[in-house]
């Protein structure tokens, strides 16, 4: 766990010549490692903290602004794009809760 998983993503050939990833790159790694901390500890705190129902749509939000920085960040926008809509679909916003769609069988 060094910390330096997105300073390392950014000077990736999949990493696209953006504005935002030549100045994220100017910051301190000190920055950057604690940008990577934040967003593995979202990613970690996800699945449990789903069920508590206050902090349902501030995981889904925060998970979908990573999802939205990597699409502008890295040049892998098919999967990118697929991500997305499965954070889109799966969650609820007028109950605030997720998967609660009803499936119905075909045929």
């Amino acid at each position: 766990m060094g910390g330096d998983a997105i300073s390392l993503t950014l000077q990736n050939p999949l990493a696209g010549d953006t504005l935002l990833r030549d100045c994220l790159l100017t910051w301190p790694d000190l920055f950057l490692n604690g940008l990577t901390q934040l967003v593995l500890y979202v990613e970690l705190l996800l699945l449990p903290l789903i069920f508590i129902k206050k902090l349902c749509f501030v995981m889904w939000f925060l998970m979908l602004m990573i999802q939205c920085d990597f699409l502008i960040l890295l040049n892998v926008s098919d999967l990118i794009c697929v991500m997305l809509r499965i954070h889109l679909y799966a969650f609820d916003p007028t109950k605030g809760i997720w998967c609660d769609r009803k499936v119905v069988p075909i045929g």
